[in-house]
């Protein structure tokens, strides 16, 4: 079966006139992260049969973790067999293509799917010449794929349609809704003392459990701003591109906001470009 032919098997009608406007790359990454949705769907279906052992819903969730990255690898190897393929930070495999790598996430929120909380997605970044070319992150609970390619702006694909993502137009912070995360390991009065000046203006904050997911809702509007810490580049990198290419700003701890710089840093702002200025000064006073 041809890879077109394996994509229409796939696809349900109502995105075949989506898809067919899409590059050849993102058609490819699309298809693989909803083959792995569909494992993350069914496995999470089972998680309330389980005995309610810390250790047995432990064990479930990483190989649920493992079956998804299986599927990821020998759906991607198999459609572009001479590219490099990094997962994480644990396994990288050189391709013949030098140019091209994907980097693959195949479960970030990894504690809310332990606790059934339906906020996690699986992502995939093409890189290409050593720069993020697509992304693609893939809320498969809700069915929501968050998508974007260099230089051609950032959508959200549903069973409804296609939909252009921007960033919010607010400008006043204290209308502002921001979203947060930080890694549990860091020093939670560090982490306070950085971000409660900043968000005592604002709204609200809300924190997810998944950074992915976070920069997606910046990117379409849902959050106006956000603030990151101890965040890793297969959780940032899809959502460095959706937020760019939706006209907002995403910035590393230097503020510099080159994907090199913002995917080596732990600590990143993300904003709409209403507030950019406001947030990265504030914060920049505080760095810790």
């Amino acid at each position: 079966m041809s890879e077109i032919q394996r994509l229409r098997a796939f696809r349900n009608p109502k995105e075949e006139r989506l898809m067919s406007s899409l590059s050849p790359s993102l058609n490819v990454m699309i298809m693989a992260v909803r083959k792995a949705g569909k494992k993350i769907i069914r496995d999470f279906g089972e998680l309330e049969n389980l005995q309610a052992s810390e250790k047995s819903v432990a064990d479930f969730m990483s190989t649920t973790e493992n079956k998804v990255e299986k599927v990821l690898l020998d759906y991607l190897q198999e459609v572009r067999p001479r590219y490099g393929f990094k997962v994480k930070d644990n396994k990288e495999i050189v391709g013949e293509d030098i140019s091209n790598k994907f980097l693959i996430s195949p479960l970030d929120g990894r504690v809310n799917f332990l606790h059934g909380i339906p906020l996690f997605s699986v992502s995939l970044v093409l890189y290409r010449d050593n720069d993020i070319f697509s992304g693609v992150i893939y809320n498969p609970i809700m069915d929501e794929l968050f998508y974007a390619e260099r230089g051609s702006g950032a959508f959200l694909m549903t069973s409804q349609g296609d939909k252009r993502l921007r960033v919010s137009g607010r400008k006043k912070i204290s209308e502002a809704v921001i979203g947060v995360d930080f890694a549990v390991e860091e020093d939670l009065q560090k982490t306070s003392d950085y971000m409660l000046p900043l968000l005592k203006k604002t709204l609200g904050a809300r924190r997810l459990g998944c950074i992915s997911l976070n920069l997606a809702y910046v990117a379409s509007g849902r959050f106006d701003g956000g603030i990151y810490r101890g965040s890793r580049p297969w959780q940032t990198a899809a959502g460095f591109l959706l937020i760019k290419e939706a006209g907002g700003h995403i910035r590393g701890s230097r503020w510099e906001e080159k994907s090199s710089e913002v995917l080596s840093s732990q600590d990143i702002i993300a904003s709409n470009d209403n507030m950019d200025k406001e947030i990265s000064n504030s914060l920049s006073k505080r760095r810790i």
